[in-house]
C-alpha cells in the first residue's frame, strides 16, 4: 500500500512566551470545520462513487491521509537503507533492487534528492509522482473525511476534487519564508515576472510585508541560488496548484514567534492559515545505538549542564572543505567543549580517512575537549541531554523547533533557500545569530564578544 491513513491528533501545547504551555487543539479542529461547511462540501453529497458521507469533521476527525515518498520509491530502487542504529528508513513489500518502472531507473537505495546526482532530480520526483495512482484507489476505497498533504504532491488537488474531499496543506516552512514566496499566483507565468522577474528582485521583502524584516536574500550567490533553485524550477507548478486548491493552510508555528508574518500569510492566500505551535517532542527514551554512541553519550553525562556546542547540519546539507575548516577553527579558539556531527562533501568522497577532512592542528589542538561524530547522529536525543548549552546548526526549521523546544542558544550558518529565511528571521526576533558570509558565500571572521 502506497498511502498511510492513521488517526489524526490534535492535542498539543507549546511554551508561550511567559513559560505557561497553551494547547492548540482547538486552532486547527474549527476553521477546518468551518471550511468543510462550504457550499460544495455541503452535508449529504457523495464524496465517493460508492459511499455517501458529511465531510464535516466528526469529534475524532475521521481519518488524515499522508503521502509517502519511500513507499513508492522502494518498489522502484530496492529496499530503504538501514540509518546508522541498523534499523531501516522505512518498511514495505520490496521489489528487486534495480527493477525500472515506467522508464524510471534511480540508483540503490535512492530516496531524497540528497542521493542522487542533479541529473536524477527529474527522475525521482518521476518515481514519486507514479504514487497518484494507487492514491486514487486508497481515496476511493477509504472515502476520509479529509486529505492532508505538504507542498509537493500537486495531483491531490485533482483527485480530491473527483471525489469531493475537502484538501488541507499543511507546511513545514516558517510563515516568514511562505509569505516571503509569493502569493500563488506569483510563482509562475506573468506574475512571477511582474514580482520576481530576476534574483536581484529577491534582495529586499515584498511589498506586502508593511512591517520592519530583514527576512531576504542578499546579492550575489543567495540570491542567485535561491532565484533558479525555486522560482525557475517544477515547484512554480505543484506550489501554485495545492495552496489555490487546498480549504486551509496549517503551518508548524505559532503566534507568539511568527505573528506578524501569520497575519500576512493569511490575507494573501485568502483562506484560514492555522498555526498548529510547534508540536513539542516527548522526551526522548533510551534507545540502543551500539556502543561507541553508549561511550558518546557517556562523554556528555560527564559534562556540566549547558556546557556543550552542538554543531550538526543534517544528512542533506553537506559542508565544503573551507567551511569545515572555518568551523574547526571556531571551535578550537572558543575553548568550549564541543560535539560535531559532520557529514563528508561529495568532494571529500574520495578521502580514505574520515579524519584527513580536519585541519591537522585542530586535532591536535582540540583533542580531548570535543568529539567529532562522522555521519548520522541521533540529533533530538543529543539536544535533549542537558549537558548542551548550544547549538549551531543551518536553520532548517526543523532543527530550529528541536532548539527551542530545549531552549537552547541559536548559531545558525543557512546553506539554502529556506534555511537563509530562517536565519534571518531568528535574527530579527532575537532568537539567533547568524555567522557572517560575503557575497559569495564564504564566511567571514567576526571579534569574538565579551562574556
Amino acid at each position: 500500500m502506497a498511502c498511510i491513513y492513521l488517526p489524526f491528533n490534535l492535542r498539543t501545547s507549546y511554551p508561550t512566551a511567559s513559560g505557561n504551555q497553551q494547547t492548540t487543539n482547538t486552532k486547527l479542529r474549527p476553521h477546518l470545520q468551518q471550511a468543510s461547511n462550504s457550499e460544495q462540501f455541503a452535508a449529504g453529497e457523495a464524496i465517493s462513487p460508492t459511499s455517501e458521507r458529511n465531510p464535516s469533521l466528526p469529534p475524532t476527525f475521521g481519518f488524515l491521509i499522508l503521502i509517502s515518498l519511500s513507499l513508492v520509491l522502494e518498489s522502484i530502487v530496492g529496499p530503504p537503507r538501514a540509518t546508522a542504529n541498523g534499523k531501516p528508513r522505512g518498511a514495505a513489500t520490496q521489489r528487486p533492487t534495480g527493477t525500472v518502472i515506467n522508464g524510471i531507473s534511480l540508483p540503490e537505495g535512492a530516496e531524497a534528492t540528497v542521493d542522487v546526482s542533479s541529473e536524477k532530480e527529474d527522475d525521482l520526483r518521476a518515481a514519486y509522482d507514479i504514487l497518484c495512482h494507487p492514491f486514487r484507489q486508497f481515496i476511493a476505497n477509504e472515502s476520509p473525511n479529509w486529505i492532508g498533504v505538504d507542498m509537493f504532491p500537486h495531483w491531490v488537488i485533482d483527485i480530491a476534487d473527483n471525489f469531493r474531499v475537502p484538501v488541507f496543506c499543511f507546511s513545514v516552512f516558517s510563515a516568514a519564508t511562505m509569505v516571503f514566496s509569493e502569493p500563488p499566483e506569483c510563482l509562475a507565468g506573468k506574475g512571477l515576472k511582474k514580482v520576481r522577474p530576476s534574483p536581484e528582485s529577491l534582495t529586499s521583502p515584498p511589498e506586502w510585508v508593511t512591517f520592519l524584516s530583514s527576512v531576504a536574500f542578499r546579492r550575489g550567490a543567495e540570491a542567485n541560488g535561491s532565484y533558479y533553485l525555486y522560482y525557475n524550477g517544477h515547484l512554480g507548478e505543484r506550489v501554485p496548484k495545492i495552496l489555490n486548491g487546498c480549504k486551509a493552510v496549517a503551518i508548524r508555528s505559532c503566534k507568539e514567534i511568527e505573528g506578524d508574518y501569520l497575519e500576512v500569510l493569511e490575507k494573501i492566500y485568502q483562506r484560514p492559515v492555522i498555526p498548529v505551535g510547534f508540536f513539542p517532542l516527548d522526551q526522548p527514551e533510551q534507545r540502543d545505538y551500539g556502543e561507541e554512541w553508549l561511550k558518546t553519550f557517556n562523554w556528555l553525562d560527564q559534562r556540566k549542564p549547558k556546557s556543550v556546542v552542538f554543531v550538526g547540519f543534517g544528512s542533506t546539507c553537506k559542508l565544503s572543505k573551507d567551511q569545515v575548516h572555518e568551523i574547526a577553527s571556531g571551535l578550537e579558539l572558543s575553548n568550549l567543549p564541543f560535539l560535531w556531527s559532520l557529514i563528508k562533501s561529495e568532494k571529500a568522497s574520495e578521502i580514505a580517512n574520515d579524519v584527513d577532512i580536519l585541519p591537522p592542528s585542530f586535532r591536535k589542538n582540540a583533542a580531548g575537549r570535543g568529539l567529532v561524530c562522522m555521519g548520522w547522529v541521533p540529533q533530538v536525543e543529543i539536544l535533549a541531554n542537558p549537558a548542551i548549552g548550544g547549538s549551531m546548526f543551518h536553520a532548517g526549521w526543523g532543527s530550529v523547533i528541536e532548539n527551542l523546544r530545549y531552549g537552547h542558544r541559536l548559531i545558525v550558518l543557512p546553506l539554502v533557500f529556506d534555511q537563509i529565511l530562517n536565519a534571518r528571521l531568528l535574527v530579527d526576533k532575537g532568537l539567533g545569530i547568524q555567522v557572517e558570509q560575503n557575497e559569495d558565500g564564504h564566511l567571514v571572521g567576526m571579534p569574538l564578544p565579551s562574556v
